[in-house]
């Protein structure tokens, strides 16, 4: 047993099991726990031009056969809104609309430049027309429309709700009372062509939304003049136009349909329009359109869905080859880079030799005497065990591939006789095996010995490895198998923080070696360390609902999240909270864990509050009182408890507006106050939210406990104090 600069191990016979501790914690099961296995593809050069090819290949013709439907469909588009006004009342459009003395009718006539095959779609367009907005939207009783016996329910109707007379409008709201009633007549060689206005709603809308028993009443009879008028003979949910017409569009410039010409239209035809020009569009600005458009299986004329399919496919198909070229001028090599950035010592024995034999190897490829081993290193996802040296050359073979290159990165000599069995296991270690008794286990990359394993029996014949397993079968003919426990927990540097998160049974550890460790506590195992920081660490806290938050000297508060579903990263970085370029050197939460306190060494307390609904940490504000560096901070109930290096301890009430006010002053000690703690009541008071006990200790030796109570008068007065058994807290 061997100590190492990772958490030491020890390796015992399997014999030697460790003691099981009870637990509370409920069955352990991967899909409870969301420990499931994970699909992670693995992006190599073929797959991803492969997909790119794919993409394009597929894309390209969609795209055109898009493009294509819609460039075929026919459409004559004419605005009338200017073309239909009198030149008497050409500046003055809305007097025009407006009067109903004024002849609204004009005619248009329109050549076919093109075959339009039937049936052929008429649509009113209305530009700068916002039905959109809430108020309009909102403004109509869907219980009225479906139902007989809701007639009378006028809810969100106003100002259409009811007549002069308080009689209920059937259908009541502005959307219904602004219906257009601008109307279209064709007629070819003084033939009328007949518009089918069947079938133009949705068939969802007819059947569910527009009740067959419910009739207009008393519509456009209410205070304002609105649009056109319904047929009190006909149900709703026969009156398309005003189910289309209450289907409101989503942008200012729609299109809706108003019918169906069913007769083909060839090419010079000459078509007779003749319009009535009704809508009020001139009070906001508005424009009309008549559109006259045929269909294709892709809809109507809209180029954009295939224009998109060509630009993707044609960027993915230039991504493809530009992806191919990269590759063959600059292939992936499949070693190491000598150029690696990442350069290792590798340690040597003093009785190192590399003797001329050796060298030989290097240029001599049919004497590798094991390159499966060799090629496994090379390519192992652990550690770049290969790396540039000043003093390792690199040798080019002249009968194998140009591109391919090797070096000796180590080279390491004991007198244990032949080696005779090596094994490489998954947690970047290598287990050697000789003419010996002796196992020898070397940690990856530096290739430096770490751990023995000794027995009476000589000649390790074969090694194998599997999870913290290791089986040898030696020269005797027995098979002995070895278990990897932990003993100790162990950082790099000094540890200045703990936390445990009771939920998932772990335990955290934070230390000046700027990494935060995470151990199982049912078997005292680290499962994980956390680069958290880039200085020293020097509080962490872990919240009710497994969030950890770490504090360090950078002058920031990481708080982190368990990722159940990553076995690679289990602890992920979910946000970087700054504390205005002071060190962090303590963290605490209030009991509901919505506000997370951090004591800066410039003596003020920093403090983030959590939204409600997001759940996300925003700054909300800094607490001034401390001329030295906060050490220490407690919460309890409204009670925020700080102790800092200019001796005292302060008690801060948190008011119902957010603001923190300081109520209490504790003078005493006579050195830094490295740590408080503080809970409701006390041994001689109630407990309830007027009073709190704050214990702190101090660097003086001396533990004090206070009682503060909190009212109209502030009154603390130290209650005990004592002298700790052990001294030295530095």
């Amino acid at each position: 047993m061997m100590d190492m600069d990772t958490p030491t191990q020890s390796l015992v016979s399997k014999g030697e099991s460790p003691t099981k501790k009870n637990s509370k914690r409920p069955k352990y099961s991967k899909f409870s726990q969301q420990e499931l296995p994970a699909w992670k593809p693995i992006l190599t050069p073929g797959w991803v031009i492969c997909t790119f090819t794919v993409i394009g290949i597929i894309f390209i013709p969609v795209g055109l056969a898009s493009l294509y439907s819609s460039e075929s469909v026919e459409e004559h588009v004419i605005r009338y809104d200017q073309n239909c006004l009198p030149e008497s009342h050409a500046k003055n459009a809305l007097e025009f609309i407006k009067t109903d003395s004024t002849n609204k009718t004009c005619t248009q006539t329109w050549t076919v430049e093109h075959k339009m095959q039937a049936p052929i779609y008429i649509y009113y367009q209305l530009d700068n027309y916002y039905q959109n907005h809430r108020r309009y939207v909102k403004n109509r009783n869907d219980k009225q429309l479906r139902s007989k016996s809701a007639e009378g329910v006028t809810t969100n109707c106003d100002p259409e709700a009811e007549t002069k007379g308080h009689q209920p409008i059937v259908p009541c709201g502005l959307i219904a009372w602004s219906l257009f009633n601008d109307t279209y007549r064709f007629s070819m060689k003084d033939k009328d062509l007949a518009v089918n206005k069947k079938d133009i709603s949705w068939k969802s809308d007819r059947s569910s939304k527009f009740g067959s028993d419910v009739y207009p009443k008393n519509f456009q009879g209410g205070f304002m003049v609105g649009g056109a008028k319904l047929n009190e003979s006909k149900p709703l949910n026969e009156q398309e136009d005003l189910i289309v017409w209450m289907r409101t569009a989503a942008l200012p410039t729609f299109r809706k349909l108003y019918g169906k010409i069913e007769t083909n239209l060839e090419v010079n035809d000459m078509i007779e329009i003749v319009i009535e020009n009704n809508y009020n569009t001139y009070e906001f600005g508005g424009t009309k359109t008549l559109v006259l458009s045929t269909t294709t299986w892709i809809g109507g004329k809209n180029p954009f869905l295939g224009r998109a399919y060509l630009f993707i496919g044609g960027l993915s198909l230039i991504l493809a080859v530009g992806f191919i070229l990269l590759y063959v001028i600059r292939p992936r090599s499949t070693t190491q880079n000598n150029n690696n950035t990442n350069n290792f010592n590798f340690l040597r024995s003093h009785s190192t030799k590399e003797t001329a034999p050796f060298s030989n190897l290097l240029v001599s490829p049919q004497h590798l005497s094991c390159p499966t081993l060799s090629r496994s290193l090379q390519n192992s996802p652990l550690h770049p065990i290969f790396s540039s040296s000043p003093t390792l050359s690199t040798s080019k073979l002249s009968d194998s591939d140009p591109q391919t290159t090797y070096h000796c990165a180590s080279s390491v000599l004991r007198n244990d006789g032949q080696i005779i069995s090596l094994a490489l296991s998954s947690n970047g270690l290598v287990y050697t095996g000789s003419d010996s008794n002796v196992v020898r286990v070397w940690k990856l990359p530096e290739f430096s010995e770490c751990g023995q394993l000794r027995t009476k029996a000589c000649r390790v014949v074969a090694l194998e490895v599997c999870n913290d397993m290791v089986y040898a079968a030696y020269g005797d003919g027995k098979i002995r198998v070895w278990r990897r426990t932990w003993d100790k927990m162990k950082h790099k540097g000094l540890i200045t923080s703990m936390a445990i998160n009771t939920a998932e049974d772990i335990l955290y550890t934070a230390s000046l070696d700027k990494t935060v460790k995470v151990w199982r506590i049912t078997d005292l195992k680290c499962i994980e360390t956390i680069k958290a920081h880039h200085e020293p660490i020097n509080a962490i806290i872990v919240a009710d609902d497994g969030v950890l938050y770490t504090a360090s000297d950078d002058a920031t508060v990481r708080v982190w999240r368990r990722n159940f579903c990553s076995h690679d990263q289990p602890h992920s970085l979910t946000v970087t909270l700054h504390a205005k370029h002071s060190p962090v050197k303590t963290l605490t939460l209030n009991p509901d864990g919505g506000i997370l306190y951090g004591g800066c060494t410039d003596g003020y307390i920093h403090y983030w509050l959590k939204g409600w609904f997001a759940g996300q940490l925003q700054y909300g504000g800094s607490i001034q009182g401390h001329t030295h560096a906060v050490l220490c901070l407690a919460s309890v109930a409204k009670y925020v408890v700080s102790g800092s290096a200019d001796s005292t301890s302060r008690v801060w009430v948190r008011e119902q507006d957010g603001q923190h006010t300081c109520v209490a002053v504790l003078v005493g000690h006579r050195g830094p106050i490295r740590c408080v703690t503080t809970f409701i009541g006390g041994r001689f008071v109630e407990e309830n939210e007027d009073s709190c006990t704050v214990c702190s200790g101090s660097l003086d030796g001396v533990l004090k406990v206070w009682r503060v109570t909190h009212s109209n008068n502030v009154n603390n007065h130290c209650l005990s104090q004592a002298e700790p058994k052990y001294k030295g807290l530095q």
